[in-house]
């Protein structure tokens, strides 16, 4: 469980309790997302901070560019915090299933 804020500079900052051990980290906000992952903070589409993870979408396809998708939890270790952050397994089953289709 935990609640995530994304900040102007595209970086995100969590409070909760850990994915990976039941550890509260209420004290103050963790970094979850170091800024400059998020191409432009500008162009987010979709930021879900949900259950036991937090998803960002973002960039303009409209411009010629893709989607980014990037999913990070709250863990306890500040190594993954800082690292953990992944593109989710099921983008490329859409993307595949869109290519099939189209």
């Amino acid at each position: 469980h935990h609640a995530a804020m994304l900040l102007e500079d595209g970086s995100v900052w969590a409070v909760g309790v850990a994915t990976d051990r039941p550890i509260p980290l209420w004290g103050e906000a963790v970094e979850i997302l170091e800024r400059g992952v998020i191409n432009s903070a500008d162009e987010v589409v979709s930021f879900t901070a949900g259950f036991d993870r937090t998803v960002i979408v973002a960039g303009d396809s409209s411009k010629g560019g893709g989607r980014q998708v990037v999913e990070m939890q709250l863990w306890s270790n500040e190594d993954l915090r800082m690292h953990g952050a992944v593109r989710p397994l099921w983008v490329e089953c859409l993307e595949r299933g869109w290519e099939r289709d189209g």
